[in-house]
């Protein structure tokens, strides 16, 4: 098969999943979730903002596509067309960037950009000399030893023929056992347990410095202290668990420090020498005994990271960034001191490490957003003297339930959200379900009553809509 040039629509061309740009602790991530981590991280803005100036793509710069099963997906360009698909239809923008998003496609005809000329590769192996030849270009986004890491595991890990893959690649054997050991090694640095202020350091692989961890690795004092060996490129941790994670996360965030004069750098681990200080000052001052209680790390195959038989701890997709709940692109614009500080503390604190923290937070954001978007929309009154108990002596405010019940029952309030509107509804009706108030107010009332992460999650994730409609200012 010959490669081609053929006209398509962008509707038509789906995103790369397996694009480098997202870290492999997750799993492949849906269209949407590609276009929303594009958008918060690699300058999506400012590409959809040179077409509009342009009233167009430049032309030269080609898109490359391939066709699997009457499927065309994007593997050169995926900004671009990211870009394109945000501009045809701004719903498809991260909550907080939909308004934005929307201006801009105001100022370009839809016509000009709805379709394309792609260039259609026979397959993704005869596309891999030209993708890497570009990205060594600063102007094309340079990739680092982490995105290349990624891009050529991906390739390899969906190759039928991995032998030919590699010699076509002209890629030797140790190449290749350094190409996936860089992998698992940055996988595992995408699970420590580190600062806030350090993760999304992390989570891009441009930023983190994978040669200092590489530099440790290839110390045998540094294996044997904290309790690692190699299986071929599997990666097996045979230290304690609890202990490791400390560690790990030491090592880890001190890579990713946000004061430069404060990292860990490879000149700092230039020796043995200074290996050996580096882990004495950490306080990992002799070799972890191998008791056979281990856990494996492996790149290929379903058992990843599996411990002695159980299920595999890999995460579903979630967008690089804060640890905080709430995405650092969602815009609060409501003129309200405390709702803009307490929607910032939870973009910033860490829902994984403060759960209850985070989850009672949420609760108070949804009560004092309803509160506030009653007020601004010249509905609360209303509610007050329906509401207000004849003994109530001074001012009274009504809680949460009243006010979601309000909203749920007024047709003429939030008519222009619908979907907002309904979940509230549910919230008061289903009463077992994570997301109504009965289990938020047990969250926040019931001293043992706990949240986990994933409920926190689950309860973002549905309640972002409500969140959309009353962090932005009514007009």
């Amino acid at each position: 098969m010959a490669w081609k040039r053929k006209i398509l629509t962008v509707d038509e061309i789906n995103l790369d999943a397996n694009n480098s740009r997202i870290p492999p602790l997750y799993d492949a991530p849906k269209q949407n979730e590609i276009i929303h981590d594009l958008v918060e991280y690699e300058k999506i803005t400012e590409l959809a903002e040179s077409i509009i100036s342009f009233q167009g793509l430049y032309p030269g710069e080609n898109i490359i596509a391939v066709e699997i099963n009457g499927t065309y997906t994007v593997v050169e360009g995926n900004r671009r067309i990211a870009s394109l698909k945000l501009l045809l239809d701004p719903e498809k923008a991260p909550p907080g960037k939909k308004k934005k998003f929307s201006n801009m496609a105001s100022q370009i005809d839809p016509e000009k950009i709805a379709t394309i000329e792609a260039v259609i590769a026979p397959d993704i192996e005869s596309t891999i000399p030209i993708i890497m030849n570009r990205h060594a270009n600063r102007a094309m986004l340079e990739w680092g030893a982490i995105n290349k890491s990624i891009y050529l595991f991906n390739i390899l890990k969906n190759s039928a023929d991995q032998d030919a893959t590699l010699d076509n690649l002209n890629i030797t054997g140790d190449d290749f056992n350094s190409l996936v050991r860089r992998y698992v090694i940055y996988k595992l640095a995408c699970e420590a347990n580190v600062p806030d202020d350090r993760k999304s350091r992390i989570l891009n692989p441009r930023k983190f410095k994978i040669t200092v961890l590489e530099r440790l690795f290839s110390y045998n004092l540094f294996m044997d202290r904290v309790g690692l060996r190699w299986d071929q490129n599997d990666l097996i941790i045979y230290s304690d668990s609890a202990q490791f994670q400390l560690w790990w996360g030491q090592i880890v965030s001190d890579i990713a420090h946000p004061v430069k004069m404060d990292r860990l750098t490879s000149r700092k681990i230039n020796s043995l020498k200074d290996v050996k200080k580096y882990l004495d000052d950490n306080n990992i001052t002799s070799d972890v005994e191998d008791l056979g209680k281990e856990t494996r790390v492996t790149p290929f195959g379903d058992d990843e990271n599996k411990k002695n038989g159980s299920e595999s701890r890999k995460k579903p997709y979630r967008p690089r960034g804060s640890a905080g709940i709430i995405p650092e692109s969602f815009e609060c614009t409501v003129r309200n001191k405390r709702i803009q500080a307490l929607t910032k503390s939870l973009k910033t604190i860490s829902y994984r490490s403060h759960r209850d923290i985070v989850v009672i937070g949420l609760r108070a954001l949804l009560e004092m957003g309803l509160s506030y978007f009653l007020v601004k929309t010249k509905y609360m009154d209303e509610l007050i003297r329906i509401k207000k108990p004849k003994d109530a002596k001074g001012s009274w405010a009504p809680g949460l339930r009243p006010m979601a019940l309000f909203v749920s029952e007024h047709h003429e309030i939030m008519a222009g959200d619908p979907q907002a509107k309904r979940v509230l509804g549910h919230m008061i009706k289903e009463k077992g379900n994570i997301l109504s108030i009965d289990i938020l107010n047990l969250f926040a009332h019931n001293i043992h009553y706990s949240s986990t992460s994933e409920k926190i999650r689950e309860i973002w994730d549905g309640l972002e809509n409500i969140f959309t409609v009353l962090l932005t200012e009514p007009s």
